[in-house]
């Protein structure tokens, strides 16, 4: 994918009403990699006032999706046939860092490697996700042709 292409398929996934629910912030992508921040807010957090476990989830799958984007062509989709993920610790306040990194990509499976970290760089969840390569994929090019 081209940089516009992955500047307004980011616009389109900041755009989503659950991501904005979230209120995330994508603060880098490229050559396989991604990072997302997000400060702690009461949209997120359990009963027990800690961000909750569906939330590491989901901002797992969202940085993992971006950065094995920034290694696929421009028609082509990844969708998560699998997704692992360990909390290890909780957070309750300030910030936390998604971050990315694909392992392996090939033409039609990747694999890659989220982390999340609170603002100290204290580990809080590791998650494996597997992605199916879906190449062509017409929806993803009439994605990026709309304005």
């Amino acid at each position: 994918m081209n940089d516009d292409q992955l500047k307004k398929l980011i616009g389109k996934v900041a755009q989503l009403p659950y991501h904005r629910f979230m209120d995330f912030r994508i603060e880098s992508y490229g050559k396989g990699a991604c990072e997302i921040r997000i400060d702690i807010h009461e949209n997120i957090l359990n009963v027990f006032n800690t961000v909750h476990g569906g939330i590491h989830y989901s901002m797992c799958d969202v940085v993992a999706f971006l950065a094995a984007c920034t290694l696929l062509d421009g028609d082509s989709l990844s969708v998560t046939s699998d997704i692992n993920v360990s909390v290890l610790s909780f957070a309750s306040s300030g910030t936390l860092i998604y971050t990315a990194k694909v392992l392996k990509m090939g033409k039609r499976i990747g694999f890659i490697e989220s982390r999340v970290y609170d603002g100290d760089r204290n580990l809080i969840a590791v998650a494996r996700i597997t992605k199916t390569i879906i190449s062509p994929h017409p929806k993803m090019k009439e994605l990026l042709e709309k304005p």
